[in-house]
């Protein structure tokens, strides 16, 4: 042990040093700091005290190897008496530095050596990483998933923008099995998934036509607008705001419909659209690769402003490693079955915290708490809390494991800043992997 101090004062910023020489074979790379709450604090407050991932007050921070270099960029001031070195950017070079600690997915920690299990066809794919940079320039996040024949199928590029050991959320996509897309609409079709179950070539043979001669085709039930869905008059595929399609364990609701053609009818002109929307089934499980590599920016730039003045070709190095990571995950199909079609419920949905305001709501910062009620009669899976700060990207504040067909739900979030917007989206899932969410916005003065 280096330090062992005494107790800290609450509220207050207390400047410690310690100093040793520690004669050992071994290289140390970082400081292990542990901070412990005072025992009068209640055991249900103590969670309070750290921020996330840190419940346990455990802290590191890397040690910088100064050797040579930092003696390099020192001199004396004979005039003065004085040793002097550069600032702290020096010693990392004009470009700066920074390094990849933990790696999550889906709030699940993976793991470089082995294939990582968990991933369904269907879900988001969100990449949670702690970086640490040095002072100096930004650098840039290169984020990359490869599919099962080793091609690129998406690349993001993020700002690592801030000092020290930040965490980034990255949402990757939503994940899938196969190479191609397994439902091939048609042109001027507007579609929405809402279940893709199949396990052989599901079509839908479809047929609009312009019937009152606007230009348009309206999807309402006092439309004069005229077709057929597998032979079948549309109309009777009206609900819920849409045309519903339902087959062999594919459930699609069609928004909107263009007409893109014309065809001549007796001296009439008619404008429709013709086609057969085909839905392919989902093959087995397969593997997929997930890619994040650190680069500098391009040329002298300091400050990133967007993912043209990243240098893919520069990689940054910490202690002369690349930083670059990859890692393997198996993608298994949906277990969404043909006679599930009904998804979870989300039943109640309240988010409340101090001087709580409605309509819309308001909160003071600080905590807000959640309780929500959910359903489902084939058993209920989990819950995932999402929060969204202005315009950047959700990320995963709290989730928990569900069981039975009902079940209630508490919690709070804790790192709501002052004058701030958010939005929060409730997602549950059940045990078929079939989702229900709701969002609710709140501010704060």
């Amino acid at each position: 042990m280096l330090y062992n101090g005494r107790s800290l004062k609450t509220g207050t910023l207390e400047d410690r040093d310690a100093h040793k020489i520690v004669t050992s074979q071994y290289r140390y790379d970082h400081l292990k700091f542990v901070l412990r709450p005072d025992r009068e604090i209640k055991e249900e407050l103590k969670e309070r005290c750290f921020p996330e991932d840190y419940k346990n007050g455990v802290f590191y921070f890397p040690i910088v190897d100064r050797t040579a270099r930092d003696i390099a960029a020192c001199w004396v001031d004979v005039t003065q008496g004085t040793f002097r070195c550069l600032s702290g950017r020096a010693f990392w070079g004009i470009k700066g530095s920074a390094y990849i600690d933990k790696v999550r997915l889906n709030g699940m920690e993976i793991y470089t050596d082995k294939v990582n299990e968990g991933f369904v066809s269907g879900q988001p794919l969100i990449l949670t990483t702690s970086i640490w940079k040095s002072e100096g320039p930004d650098q840039c996040l290169v984020t990359e998933k490869y599919n099962v024949n080793n091609q690129l199928e998406k690349q993001k590029i993020s700002p690592v923008n801030m000092d020290g050991l930040v965490e980034y959320t990255v949402p990757i996509g939503e994940l899938k099995i196969g190479t191609g897309e397994r439902v091939q609409s048609i042109d001027g079709i507007a579609l929405d998934y809402l279940q893709l179950a199949n396990t052989q070539r599901v079509e839908f043979l479809v047929d609009f036509k312009d019937g009152d001669n606007d230009g348009k085709f309206n999807i309402s039930a006092v439309s004069k607008d005229e077709g057929t869905i597998d032979n079948k008059n549309w109309k009777q595929y009206l609900k819920e705001g849409g045309l519903i399609l339902e087959k062999n364990g594919v459930k699609l609701n069609i928004t909107g419909i263009g007409l893109v053609s014309s065809t001549t009818e007796e001296d009439r002109t008619i404008q429709s659209t013709t086609g057969t929307i085909v839905v392919q089934s989902e093959g087995g499980a397969e593997e997929n690769i997930i890619k994040l590599r650190l680069v500098h920016l391009k040329d002298s730039n300091q400050t990133y402003s967007d993912e043209n003045e990243c240098n893919l070709n520069e990689p940054v190095k910490y202690n002369q490693d690349p930083q670059e990571r990859s890692y393997k995950i198996r993608i298994t199909p949906s277990t969404k079955t043909p006679e599930s079609d009904n998804p979870p419920e989300i039943v109640s949905f309240k988010v409340e915290g101090k001087e709580h305001r409605e309509d819309p709501i308001k909160v003071e910062d600080g905590v807000i708490n959640i309780t929500a009620s959910f359903t489902d009669d084939k058993g209920l899976k989990e819950a995932k809390l999402f929060i969204k700060e202005g315009d950047r990207d959700y990320k995963i504040a709290k989730e928990t494991t569900l069981s039975g067909k009902q079940q209630n739900w508490i919690t709070a979030y804790d790192e709501i800043g002052k004058e701030k917007n958010y939005i929060i989206k409730l997602v549950v899932t059940d045990n078929n992997n079939q989702p229900d969410e709701e969002e609710q916005q709140i501010s704060t003065p």
